[in-house]
């Protein structure tokens, strides 16, 4: 199988980043969940503010099914579109 390469955007964003701010279909959060599970692995979970470099999601991504990979990947493309629309 083709390993899913994360999108660009979530070199910058934390999981639970993306799990807040990203617009992805998600109708029973299982998404949501999954990301917000990935904090566990942040290297500074006391800080509110954890280091981007550290602890974005592409970190993490080998973590997430590849069904979550495909929707997350297709929504950071619509979230990049539409702010280069704006």
């Amino acid at each position: 199988m083709t390993k899913i390469a994360p999108d660009g955007l979530f070199d910058f964003w934390s999981p639970d980043t993306v799990a807040e701010c990203l617009s992805y279909p998600d109708p029973n959060h299982t998404i949501y969940r999954q990301l917000w599970d990935l904090v566990q692995y942040y290297k500074e979970r006391d800080s509110e503010y954890p280091d981007p470099e550290a602890n974005n999601l592409s970190s993490f991504w080998d973590k997430l099914p590849d069904e979550t990979k495909l929707i997350l990947n297709a929504a950071a493309e619509k979230e990049t579109e539409e702010r280069e629309n704006a």
